[in-house]
């Protein structure tokens, strides 16, 4: 079983944006994967509402969690498009 510290680490490895913006792995399994981010002013637009941009950038985080291999495995989830 991997430690939500151990798993949030894999986390922010695997998808460097999810450390810009605190996302947590509360849960990392092949049968479940929970993700958390606490809500900050940095993150919101006007009047305190959460950007849909990050709430999206949490939802496509947990997606390609549950997608990648879990424990200590360091497979790449995916091949996607890199700076050249």
């Amino acid at each position: 079983m991997v430690t939500e510290q151990d798993a949030t680490a894999l986390l922010h490895q695997a998808m460097p944006l999810c450390a810009t913006l605190g996302v947590r792995a509360d849960k990392y399994a092949a049968d479940e994967v929970a993700l958390t981010l606490d809500w900050a002013p940095a993150l919101c637009t006007t009047g305190g509402i959460l950007h849909g941009g990050v709430i999206m950038a949490l939802a496509d985080s947990a997606g390609a969690a549950c997608a990648t291999p879990t424990s200590t495995s360091h497979a790449p989830y995916s091949r996607c498009t890199r700076e050249v």
